[in-house]
């Protein structure tokens, strides 16, 4: 795995956490843990394949189910 595969949560145009994605979440709600205070942004990115309209809605769909998933597994508050 290269170095920056290890910090992408999403395969290639899909909005699935993958495997990998699991431990790296864990690590962020172990920091938010630790410092209460700090707030979070959640954002989703892609590259610059296909049109905007579309990356702007995959973005939004990865960045709904991080925090979805951050909802569910660790209680976070929305």
């Amino acid at each position: 795995m290269d170095d920056m595969q290890q910090y992408k949560l999403f395969d290639f145009d899909k909005d699935e956490l993958q495997q990998r994605s699991y431990g790296e979440l864990e690590k962020i709600n172990q920091f938010a843990n630790r410092k209460p205070w700090v707030r979070i942004v959640i954002e989703g990115h892609t590259d610059s394949m296909g049109t905007d309209e579309y990356n702007v809605g995959l973005s939004k769909r990865r960045a709904e189910r991080v925090k979805n998933y951050m909802i569910s597994k660790y209680k976070w508050d929305a």
